[in-house]
């Protein structure tokens, strides 16, 4: 018996921290890089206005600063690349995904 409440224990805990680092990664600031001639980054352009969100972006095509600064943070020159916090997250396929998952549904709960 002790054995079964002690997992439970440490099962419990482990929720409990993981929801903590959840909760603190749908708050962290958010900034997607892009490139206005980019097809991958125009379908998470175009899924942002259909959905009605709305998010800092920074033009790496026409912005040199912009392009340094993402080649800093993420080690590549990538784009779309959407920064949770410290977080990375390439390929439009990705950030949809991750928009659906954090910002519709808040959206949707409000």
């Amino acid at each position: 018996m002790r054995r079964i409440l002690g997992f439970f224990g440490l099962f419990l805990s482990f929720a409990i921290h993981t929801s903590h680092l959840f909760s603190q990664e749908e708050k962290s600031p958010l900034l997607l890089y892009y490139s206005s001639t980019c097809p991958y980054s125009k379908e998470v352009l175009s899924y942002l206005k259909d959905n009605s969100l709305t998010l800092p972006k920074k033009d790496v095509s026409n912005n040199k600063e912009a392009k340094e600064e993402l080649i800093a943070k993420g080690g590549k020159a990538v784009v779309p690349c959407l920064f949770v916090g410290d977080t990375a997250i390439y390929y439009s396929g990705h950030i949809i995904q991750w928009l659906e998952e954090h910002m519709l549904e808040q959206k949707k709960a409000q």
